[in-house]
């Protein structure tokens, strides 16, 4: 996946924050680059 794929999807998440006025940790870590994240 290139940077701007990765860009659109994270603006894609946020926009889907702010409509549902949240986000799980399930839905953000699914975002973040697997270095990033911690099992």
């Amino acid at each position: 996946m290139n940077q701007e794929q990765q860009q659109s999807q994270l603006k894609q998440l946020i926009a889907k924050g702010k409509i549902q006025g949240y986000l799980t940790y399930a839905e953000v870590n699914d975002h973040l680059p697997s270095d990033i994240v911690d099992p």
